[in-house]
């Protein structure tokens, strides 16, 4: 018997994954500080998107906060990100 996939379930496995993903680096050097500084207006935004949507629609926008949180850590670690993770977090942003 197949056991249905709970959305219920979904928040708590987000919230452990940015725990996991996201430790910050401090003391290192930004790599791109206009490329940090969209990044960071764009997880504010979803944000206060979050607060406002329920459901689904909420979930998703979690999901991709987690995305550019961990990018947003890579860069400012100084770590090198690929830019088709880029191009796909702001393409991902223009469907939000």
């Amino acid at each position: 018997m197949r056991r249905k996939f709970k959305v219920t379930n979904l928040f708590p496995m987000i919230a452990l994954s940015a725990l996991v993903l996201g430790p910050v680096r401090a003391g290192q050097p930004a790599t791109n500080p206009e490329l940090i500084s969209r990044l960071e207006e764009m997880q504010s935004k979803h944000d206060w998107q979050a607060r406002t949507r329920t459901g689904a629609p909420k979930l998703i926008l979690l999901m991709h906060q987690v995305k550019v949180g961990k990018i947003l850590d890579q860069l400012k670690s100084g770590e090198t990100v690929n830019q088709k993770d880029i191009d796909g977090l702001f393409r991902d942003h223009s469907r939000l």
